[in-house]
């Protein structure tokens, strides 16, 4: 197997990021482009992408923002499913959750589908706990996820 490389990016972020994000998204979820993702992030603050990479392609993605003073929204996330169960979720994690406290960010906020069960598994793995509930548009039912990220909280 290939060695893996994992990137971050803060901030604004640069035209061939969006396309790749949105290019896994896609591939991932079905849905997004370009300008969807680009809406969704216009106006946050603190914008993290850690990516990981096979040579020059990405295979994996975690997205997240600051989403009030102290809260750190892990928006979206994912692996290409030909590199699963390498622990890369897990590590592209590890490492959005590093950053976060070394900002000053206390708690880690995500949601995810209920039907999601991988997902709430690696979430839960990693000190996340459900907090709440809500029913989406569509009727699904949505689990709302915090983790802390120091013992203060």
């Amino acid at each position: 197997m290939s060695k893996i490389v994992y990137r971050t990016y803060e901030g604004p972020l640069s035209e061939e990021l969006i396309q790749w994000l949105a290019g896994l998204s896609q591939a991932l979820f079905g849905g997004g482009d370009v300008d969807q993702l680009q809406q969704a992030l216009k106006g946050k603050q603190k914008i993290l992408a850690c990516l990981a990479f096979v040579g020059d392609e990405p295979i994996g993605f975690k997205l997240g923002y600051q989403e009030r003073l102290h809260y750190f929204e892990s928006w979206q996330g994912g692996v290409a499913e030909e590199q699963r169960n390498r622990g890369v979720a897990s590590e592209l994690m590890r490492i959005q959750h590093a950053w976060c406290a070394a900002q000053g960010f206390r708690i880690l906020t995500t949601t995810t589908d209920n039907k999601n069960v991988p997902m709430l598994t690696l979430n839960m793995r990693h000190g996340f706990v459900i907090v709440g509930t809500f029913i989406d548009r569509k009727e699904h039912v949505k689990l709302i996820l915090q983790k802390h990220l120091s013992e203060d909280d």
